[in-house]
């Protein structure tokens, strides 16, 4: 799980690299500035990276989503906390438009909440809420706040900008850049929200399963 955003966060970052190479050429191109061999270069960097961060995604959403689903269903195992939405939400809330602006980010709490030792009481709720520094809807919100703002800024800069000039090109090649690094950072912070979710949850088995051991040792 980790390695595979680890990967797509690495893809990421190449293609900002690689969208900021080109639209610094493009720069270069109203100033009479450019070799067309390295604006070429910087074409075909741009279209491999791309292909990369598509292909990472995609192996990274798979992985991300049949943990999101099987972290999930634990929940009714572990038996600490009721979420709203059932356990099929899990995967269909990820395609399903307007709702998947919103739904995955109440899951992963949700899953969260059903994962921590202690049961969710409207005390407990308000005294984590009371609590200094980060704690779960912090790590969630920077989570789920910089994938949809870096979601947003690549459909505006694909759908919006006109790219049939030098200008919107440039413009074009910025945003997507920018998006690319925030898409990397929102994977640094799901790393660290997988992280959580699955260290709670082993805890939960461990602690299930050890009575469980306790009466077969003593048999």
């Amino acid at each position: 799980m980790q390695i595979t955003l680890a990967i797509a966060m690495v893809a990421y970052v190449l293609a900002a690299i690689a969208q900021l190479m080109r639209a610094s050429l493009v720069g270069d191109i109203k100033a009479g500035n450019v070799n067309i061999d390295d604006l070429e270069s910087a074409d075909t960097f741009v279209v491999t990276t791309g292909w990369i961060v598509l292909l990472a995604t995609l192996v990274a959403g798979i992985v991300f989503i049949t943990w999101f689903h099987r972290s999930r269903t634990n929940i009714a195992y572990f038996g600490l906390h009721k979420p709203d939405l059932g356990p099929g939400w899990s995967v269909g809330c990820w395609f399903v438009p307007i709702l998947n602006l919103l739904f995955p980010a109440m899951i992963a709490s949700d899953i969260w909440r059903g994962s921590e030792a202690r049961r969710v009481t409207d005390a407990t709720e308000q005294e984590a809420d009371a609590s200094p520094g980060f704690g779960r809807k912090q790590w969630i919100l920077c989570w789920w706040g910089l994938l949809v703002f870096a979601v947003l800024l690549s459909r505006a800069a694909a759908w919006v900008v006109d790219d049939s000039t030098l200008d919107g090109v440039r413009t074009v090649d910025r945003m997507s850049a920018v998006a690319s690094i925030v898409f990397a950072v929102a994977g640094l912070f799901a790393m660290i929200v997988v992280g959580k979710i699955s260290a709670f949850q082993g805890e939960r088995i461990a602690e299930l399963e050890a009575p469980r051991e306790g009466r077969s040792s003593g048999v």
